[in-house]
């Protein structure tokens, strides 16, 4: 390999590590609930934490809530803690439903 070709290859590497760190420092792992996602119903029951890295979702015998994303992913993960009642969750359903489409809920 001559000394050009390699200088070339060099600096084409030295290159896409500069692309990659620029792209990772736009990207913001803390960003806010707001920045990245809107609720979609039951606003009374949305309550923002952690300074709006973290959102709690309250349901009572009427109404719940829900959210969407801003943008569309391909692939993402999701946390989340569900507290039961102290005593007696017999009966209690909970469910996690993850929507392609949040303009068309039909369940």
């Amino acid at each position: 390999m001559g000394l050009h070709l390699w200088m070339i290859m060099k600096m084409m590497v030295v290159l896409s590590k500069v692309i990659f760190l620029l792209r990772v420092s736009d990207a913001t792992p803390n960003a806010s609930f707001d920045e990245n996602y809107k609720i979609i119903w039951g606003n009374q029951h949305v309550q923002l934490l952690n300074q709006g890295r973290e959102v709690q979702l309250s349901l009572d015998k009427s109404s719940g809530a829900g959210f969407g994303s801003k943008l569309y992913f391909g692939s993402g993960s999701f946390q989340m803690k569900i507290k039961l009642p102290a005593k007696d969750s017999g009966g209690i359903v909970t469910a996690f439903y993850v929507c392609t489409n949040v303009l068309n809920l039909s369940s």
